[in-house]
């Protein structure tokens, strides 16, 4: 039944509109962190997979979206995932270009006005392409 109501929440928008969130403050940020880390010994320490994503939840439950990154680092070969607000990692241990990131999920924060895809989020506008298949179509 998850599957149906997933594809429930897509149809009506509800996925678009729950992503345009603000992001955190690093504060805001911080204090989730702090409050994952805390309540599970999973969380803490050598876990920063789940550390991140559970943290990155907990935001969303407070109604905010950090971005969430994953990145690696090649001398030594070390791979991470980390949560930040803004462009700043929230309480790494290490510099903040330490890891490259990879994959960076960030918060929608606006849609902007024009065309919308079934989840209501801007559709792009191809309109240089358009003109193309229309002259080729007339051509003999």
């Amino acid at each position: 039944m998850a599957g149906a109501e997933i594809a429930f929440a897509h149809r009506s928008g509800a996925v678009a509109a729950a992503t345009r969130r603000p992001p955190p403050t690093y504060e805001q940020a911080r204090a989730a962190r702090n409050d994952v880390v805390a309540t599970s010994d999973q969380c803490n320490g050598e876990g920063c997979l789940q550390r991140s994503l559970a943290t990155v939840m907990l935001c969303r439950l407070r109604g905010r979206w950090p971005t969430w990154c994953t990145g690696v680092r090649t001398h030594p070969f070390s791979a991470h995932a980390w949560v930040q607000a803004g462009d700043r990692p929230v309480d790494e241990p290490h510099p903040d270009q330490y890891y490259r990131p990879l994959l960076t999920v960030t918060p929608i924060l606006k849609a902007s006005a024009g065309r919308r895809d079934h989840l209501g989020l801007q559709r792009p506008r191809f309109a240089p392409c358009r003109k193309l298949a229309a002259a080729l179509r007339t051509r003999p």
